[in-house]
C-alpha cells in the first residue's frame, strides 16, 4: 500500500466534499483518505508503481497569508515508513 500525503498552503484547505469522489474513480487508483488535524490530506493507495497517477485536489482558502511556504507532497510505503 502507498501513500501519498499532501501537506495544505497556510491558509488553505482542501474541499472535503470533492474527495469522496476522488475514491470512486476507479482509474486514479485511490482507495481512502484522512485528513488530520493540521488540514494535511493522505491519500491511500493499493500499489503505485512505474503507471502516472493524476488527480486534481480542489483547495479553499481560509486566510490570507503573507509569505506562506509551498505545499508539500509525500509519497511513501505504508509498511516502510521508517526508511
Amino acid at each position: 500500500m502507498a501513500i501519498v500525503e499532501v501537506k495544505m498552503v497556510s491558509g488553505w484547505a482542501v474541499d472535503l466534499a470533492t474527495l469522496k469522489p476522488l475514491v470512486k474513480e476507479e482509474e486514479n487508483g485511490i482507495r481512502r483518505y484522512e485528513v488530520d488535524k493540521n488540514g494535511a490530506i493522505q491519500l491511500y493507495f493499493d500499489s503505485l508503481g512505474a503507471t502516472q497517477k493524476c488527480f486534481t485536489l480542489e483547495v479553499n482558502q481560509h486566510t490570507d497569508v503573507k509569505n506562506a511556504k509551498p505545499a508539500v507532497v509525500t509519497t511513501y510505503d505504508y509498511y516502510k515508513t521508517g526508511e
